[in-house]
């Protein structure tokens, strides 16, 4: 277990002004909406599953309404942000662009993975899972709106030290929002969503920590 992240009331805040003042004031729309999806009620007690101990090893398990939708904003978030990292053309830093890698690798492994626990429960797959360019980036009812879409079009726009800042504060917004979406949620009663959501938190706030150190290192 990853030890709690040291506290930089800054970051989200820094971030958010890179951005903005990279796109030059543009609007974010989408990037600010988020949908009812992406606010996980409290979920039920699954009768007869692993969740209340009662199932049989190998017995197909139920999801309650509640951890399907959350799983689901998942992979919309996961795909999104494999769609944020492909979608910057050119970096200067090679530090940067290790990283980039790293957080593809990592949200690749993320949707396969969530997509396994619906599948497991015999919930039906997003087809975000098989081609992450399918997620939408706007409108109303888009359960992925953490980044717009006038964003992403500024970000393959952008090239050298504009890109890293431009895609580091994308990226540290969009891991906070990601994380918020975990945040305040009473515990699922399935164990196996609890120790997936425990990794995805780990892996983003690790995440945010190597964006800070990056922006340290651009702005030297």
């Amino acid at each position: 277990m990853l030890p709690a992240p040291t506290a930089r009331p800054g970051r989200l805040l820094t971030g958010l002004v890179v951005a903005v003042a990279l796109l030059g004031g543009c609007s974010s729309g989408g990037g600010e909406r988020t949908s009812g999806a992406l606010s996980a009620p409290a979920p039920a007690a699954v009768p007869g599953g692993v969740a209340d101990g009662t199932a049989d090893a190998g017995e197909p398990t139920t999801a309650s309404p509640q951890d399907a939708t959350l799983a689901r904003s998942l992979v919309a978030q996961q795909a999104q942000a494999v769609v944020l990292v492909d979608t910057v053309r050119e970096v200067d830093s090679p530090a940067v662009a290790r990283f980039v890698a790293d957080v593809r690798a990592e949200r690749l492994r993320e949707l396969e993975d969530t997509a396994e626990w619906l599948r497991a429960r015999g919930e039906k797959v997003p087809p975000e899972v098989e081609d992450p360019r399918r997620v939408a980036h706007d409108g109303a009812g888009t359960a992925a709106a953490l980044v717009s879409g006038t964003q992403l079009e500024h970000l393959a726009a952008a090239r050298g030290s504009d890109a890293d800042r431009l895609l580091l504060g994308l990226l540290m917004t969009h891991h906070e929002k990601a994380l918020a979406l975990l945040e305040g949620r009473p515990a699922s009663a399935d164990a196996e969503l609890e120790a997936l959501l425990g990794g995805i938190r780990e892996t983003r706030q690790e995440q945010l920590r190597r964006i800070d150190d990056l922006f340290v290192t651009l702005t030297d």
